[in-house]
């Protein structure tokens, strides 16, 4: 990762803070809740559900579940009805957090399409 980048990252996570940065511990336990909710593979990464990055996530442990390194990389910074919906489904079914961020994301897509 680049400085700058990196710095960006920084700032975004910052900027996204609800109750105070996320512990390194907490990390941890998160990664540690069990195999990757996309794919089933093992969980070396954290991803946040809602990213950070243009989407309004937020830097909490509501939104953050265990990832493997080619699903975060893959889903990168997609909300998840932008992403492949074959490993949304799957964490859909494995975590409540996803389940619960889908179905919100999905809201805002009937109330702005009017439905």
């Amino acid at each position: 990762m680049s400085r700058s980048s990196g710095n960006a990252y920084r700032a975004r996570k910052l900027a996204a803070q609800v109750a105070g940065p996320v512990s390194a511990e907490e990390y941890a336990r998160v990664r540690a809740e069990g195999p990757c909710v996309y794919c089933g593979d093992e969980a070396t990464e954290i991803d946040h559900v809602r990213p950070l990055s243009g989407h309004g996530g937020w830097e909490h442990p509501s939104n953050l579940v265990p990832a493997c390194r080619s699903c975060n990389a893959s889903k990168s910074d997609r909300l998840l009805i932008e992403w492949d919906q074959t490993r949304v489904f799957r964490a859909v079914a494995a975590s409540e957090k996803v389940a619960a961020e889908y179905e919100r994301q999905l809201s805002d897509v009937d109330a702005y399409a009017g439905i």
